[in-house]
């Protein structure tokens, strides 16, 4: 659940009207048979049915508040440091609840701030529209959305369909093409890279 219990997320969840030691219960209580007989169940649809839906909500809600928090005075501190005309781009995905290094971000507000989004495009088309649509409504005249393909045939990545992949990125809304991990590929999966970008 990604869900933290330190002082300070003890208090955001009390200001939102949940006592601490009952919500970590909950969690407790809920997580416990995931643990105990393991759980393929993920994202808030989950979470929602183990916790109800007010806590979901609730937790989330802190979630996202202090996430983009955290997002806006990260931009603002590099945009102060960095030369004019400086670019900042995160990586992310449009899901407030996913954790990793894609974090969730809920897209209306990241793109108030970032100057674009570095979102991972690998697994096919349904994938790359998950990815990239949801930040079509919330698109400024420069905003960045790279598209990031794996292109590690040993890491998942598809080197040899990246043409048509990159179009159908493009046709979704892609303004540029990112390609990992490109020095962890091998001969032929460079090979393959050079002739898509051919």
């Amino acid at each position: 659940m990604s869900l933290c219990f330190c002082a300070h997320c003890r208090d955001g969840y009390r200001g939102l009207g949940a006592d601490p030691d009952e919500l970590a219960a909950a969690v407790r209580r809920a997580l416990a048979p995931a643990w105990a007989d393991g759980s393929a169940d993920a994202g808030l649809p989950a979470i929602e049915k183990l916790l109800g839906a007010d806590l979901a909500a609730l937790t989330l809600k802190w979630r996202t508040d202090t996430a983009g928090s955290l997002q806006e005075q990260v931009v603002a501190a590099v945009r102060a440091a960095a030369p004019s005309g400086f670019r900042v781009l995160m990586h992310a995905d449009p899901v407030p609840y996913h954790c990793g290094a894609n974090a969730g971000v809920d897209p209306a507000r990241v793109l108030g701030h970032a100057d674009g989004l570095v979102l991972p495009c690998t697994g096919g088309p349904a994938a790359r529209e998950a990815m990239l649509t949801p930040f079509a409504p919330y698109r400024r005249e420069h905003t960045v959305l790279a598209a990031n393909f794996t292109v590690v045939s040993g890491m998942g990545g598809s080197p040899g369909t990246l043409a048509e992949d990159a179009a159908h990125a493009a046709a979704l809304g892609a303004t540029e093409l990112r390609l990992y991990h490109a020095g962890l590929a091998s001969d032929t999966d460079l090979a393959a890279v050079r002739a898509a970008l051919a």
